[in-house]
């Protein structure tokens, strides 16, 4: 075996391994979890069964240095950053020790992109995305006999997290240059219907418009970063004018469920979401910047009624955790791979607005790895691998 055949095995290998175990922490854990759990404890399950990452990056390093010096350069600075943010804050840099690692796994995987492709090809890896439609039915069967109504969730208890999950696997099982009105994965459109995400129904609306009206058909995503910035912005126009009009309203809190979600537009907990987004960028400083907030310095920018509350906004979570170095690294890797890639626009706008309204759910990494199953299940998305910084 020539050193060219053992790099390929080895990314191979690496790369197989990081897409099954980020299946099974987004597929599988949270319905084998699925106890009278406290969300203390259910939360630290979503959240540390995401460290199987760890030694995979560790394990690509040692086994494989092959990476552009881009990439080089963005670990040691994105180090350097977490070594001060330890010192700094006083406290595990958590979040940055897994969004590092999630970017070097992710770096050998999209590396390794056009060997995914051929794998993906194989029928035993629709076999595998179609078992995980089982677990997908199994969190439907649970929550229907725990809850004794109809509702699509998954244990972590969140309907947009698994709305999105759930029309990621849309995207993955599909051919996006298929634009027949009906098809067999539009059940997970209705399973991510159900789980009633305001979220998922924007989601779903984008999907049906672009298949209906076919519109930028065979066209590709030119200029996906300025486009994300660009609607970045017009985010946070309307999140100032949300605030404003809910600040001038006689809101009344009235908790609803079922399709009447779907009819809520003015509710406190949107009101807290796109301030919190307000307030973090009304506070800018270096220290920030570099290295993100303490939950103590956060704490006193961010409260509301004996509650804090995060950005629900990828880019800016990211921010408040780690610093905007990490947030744009994840950026980049999100979106650029988007560029040149043919029938892609609505999942690109469906990630944006996912991005835009629940980024909390996604900055862990998990996500970064369906993107690239997403892309590669298409059949006339050409596959090329840029450099991501």
């Amino acid at each position: 075996m020539n050193k060219k055949q053992k790099y390929i095995n080895i990314n191979n290998i690496i790369s197989i391994l990081t897409i099954v175990l980020c299946c099974i922490v987004i597929y599988i854990i949270p319905v084998s979890s699925n106890f009278n759990l406290t969300s203390t404890i259910h939360g630290n399950i979503y959240r540390f069964t995401r460290l199987f990452i760890v030694p995979i990056c560790i394990l690509g390093l040692l086994l494989n240095f092959h990476r552009t010096k881009q990439q080089w350069t963005s670990y040691i600075a994105l180090s350097i950053i977490t070594i001060i943010s330890f010192i700094l804050k006083r406290e595990i840099p958590f979040t940055n020790i897994l969004l590092l690692s999630f970017f070097i796994a992710f770096d050998c995987v999209y590396n390794n992109i056009d060997q995914i492709k051929t794998l993906f090809k194989n029928n035993n890896t629709r076999k595998i995305l179609m078992i995980l439609l089982v677990f997908i039915v199994q969190i439907l069967v649970m929550f229907i006999i725990n809850n004794n109504r109809l509702s699509v969730m998954s244990s972590f208890k969140d309907a947009n997290y698994t709305g999105y999950f759930l029309i990621i696997l849309y995207f993955i099982i599909g051919d996006e240059s298929n634009y027949k009105l009906f098809q067999k994965r539009d059940i997970i459109l209705l399973l991510a219907l159900l789980t009633f995400s305001r979220t998922a129904l924007i989601s779903i609306l984008i999907i049906y418009f672009f298949r209906i009206t076919k519109i930028f058909r065979d066209k590709s995503v030119n200029k996906p970063l300025i486009i994300f910035y660009t609607f970045f912005g017009l985010f946070m126009i309307v999140c100032y004018l949300y605030t404003s009009i809910f600040e001038k309203s006689d809101y009344v809190y009235e908790y609803k469920t079922g399709f009447n979600r779907f009819t809520t537009i003015l509710d406190y907990s949107n009101y807290m979401r796109t301030s919190a987004n307000i307030k973090v960028l009304g506070d800018v400083n270096f220290k920030n910047l570099l290295i993100g907030y303490t939950e103590e310095s956060y704490s006193k920018v961010v409260h509301f009624e004996k509650k804090t509350i995060h950005p629900h906004n990828l880019f800016l979570a990211i921010y408040t955790e780690s610093g905007i170095l990490f947030a744009i690294c994840m950026v980049l890797r999100m979106f650029r791979m988007f560029k040149g890639k043919k029938n892609m626009i609505p999942m690109y706008l469906v990630l944006i607005v996912y991005s835009m309204i629940l980024g909390p759910s996604m900055y862990y990494g998990v996500d970064l790895f369906f993107i690239i199953l997403v892309i590669v299940s298409q059949k006339n998305s050409e596959v090329e691998v840029n450099k991501i910084e």
